[in-house]
């Protein structure tokens, strides 16, 4: 799933908070979002990276960090923007979707773990591992959103 594509998919559903008082909760939004992260591919952070570690190639390591850091900072901006372009109420932009940007970051970094001749490249770390990083990631964002799921319903008083 894309950066924007989770943006999007949280602004929606906060529309129907706003519309609606329904919780995306218990009208199965936090079963997709689950199915979702489980496939989770930030396409746009990690194709960047790809093209600014492919243009950096012949470069020295602290180049390739630089693109890490770059892109890392870049990806909460980015489902920031998505998010509030896709907004329709005011109540639903005055939230920052501070979940998505996270499981964004997060998801990112793990996938930057398999990018061959990239910074973790220098340390040691090869690509063959960022196979279970990212296995390991799923399975802790898989985690967090039943944390959120349960959370929201707990505190919503639903069943």
């Amino acid at each position: 799933m894309s950066l924007r594509s989770m943006a999007v998919m949280r602004a929606k559903a906060e529309d129907r908070r706003a519309e609606t008082g329904s919780d995306p909760a218990a009208d199965g939004e936090q079963k997709k979002l689950q199915d979702q992260l489980i496939a989770l591919i930030p396409a746009e952070a990690v194709a960047g990276f790809v093209a600014l570690i492919g243009a950096m190639a012949a470069l020295e390591v602290g180049w390739r960090w630089a693109a890490l850091v770059f892109v890392t900072l870049l990806t909460p901006l980015y489902v920031f923007i998505s998010y509030a372009n896709s907004a329709t109420t005011v109540e639903a932009k005055k939230r920052l979707p501070w979940f998505e940007i996270g499981v964004g970051i997060l998801a990112f970094l793990a996938w930057s773990t398999t990018v061959p001749a990239g910074p973790f490249d220098e340390i040691g770390f090869k690509t063959q591992y960022g196979a279970a990083v990212v296995a390991a990631s799923a399975i802790l964002l898989t985690a967090a959103v039943n944390t959120k799921a349960a959370w929201r319903k707990l505190h919503s008083g639903g069943d």
